[in-house]
This record gives C-alpha cells, sequence and structure tokens, in this order.
C-alpha cells in the first residue's frame, strides 16, 4: 500500500467525550460477560475497579451471565484482563448504550518496574532512593540523594 501513495497509522482508541447542558460526558456501554461460575468474583471485582456498576447476575446451570453499565474507556483493555483471569472460558460482548456524566478517572496500572542502566555507588557511602511515578500518559523518576557518613 505504501507504494501506491498510502499510508496508515493506527495509535491506541480514545474516548470521544461530549458536553451536554454544561456537564462533561461519556459514553456508556452495555457489557454482558457469561463466565462459570467459579470466576464471576472475579469478573465482578475487575470491571468495578473500572467504574462499571452490575444490573444483573442470571445463572444458567454451570455458567453466568453478567450484565454492566460501564464507561467506553474502561472497556479499553479489559477483554485480555477477562480472559487471562477465566483462563480464556469468558464470552464478553459490549454495545453503546448512551452518554452519561464523567465517573472520574479509572486507575490503569499499580505497579511497574525500574531498570538500572549503570552501577551504583556503594551504600555505605552514598545512599540513593529512586521513587517511579507511573501515571496513563509518561513515566517520571525522582531522586533523592543523602550522603552518609
Amino acid at each position: 500500500m505504501r507504494r501506491e501513495g498510502y499510508e496508515l497509522q493506527v495509535g491506541q482508541p480514545q474516548v470521544i467525550y461530549k458536553e451536554i447542558d454544561g456537564v462533561k460526558c461519556e459514553p456508556v456501554e452495555e457489557l454482558t460477560i457469561n463466565v462459570p461460575e467459579e470466576f464471576a468474583s472475579k469478573m465482578i471485582d475487575m470491571v468495578t475497579r473500572r467504574k462499571g456498576d452490575m444490573t444483573s447476575m442470571l445463572n444458567m446451570g454451570e455458567r453466568v451471565d453478567i450484565e454492566f453499565d460501564i464507561p467506553s474507556r474502561g472497556i479499553i483493555g479489559l477483554r485480555t484482563n477477562v480472559l487471562t483471569a477465566s483462563q480464556g472460558e469468558a464470552i464478553m460482548a459490549h454495545r453503546f448504550k448512551e452518554y452519561q456524566p464523567y465517573k472520574g478517572e479509572i486507575s490503569r496500572r499499580s505497579n511497574g518496574s525500574m531498570i538500572a542502566l549503570e552501577t551504583v555507588l556503594p551504600l555505605l557511602t552514598l545512599s540513593i532512593s529512586c521513587r517511579i511515578v507511573v501515571s496513563s500518559s509518561s513515566i517520571r523518576v525522582r531522586r533523592f540523594t543523602e550522603a552518609r557518613l
């Protein structure tokens, strides 16, 4: 396609917000997860952490149908986590419902990793502590140096 003069670039999906009557609103979707009974609590926990509200739960033999109302931005990246947590047993479907007032920030990652590119001076001479602040858009490293005698 590039030889033909066409070029395509794909980025992370972004949610389209609207301002309705002076209030910032976001799209909310109806999410249905069909999962074995033993994984139901994990699914509820994962979706509610992403600002999802459970609307119904229906037992169907050994499986459970769980329905949620969840912001569209909460669904981004959810499918992989749901399949991992349910050992590949979950069936997930979602569709647009309506725009509702913004529900607040969704925490994405609670852990991270630190990579050292150089050796550190002996701890008896110099103590360096690093704190990594991870946000959804960037990673910042703050260094605090303290000389010890």
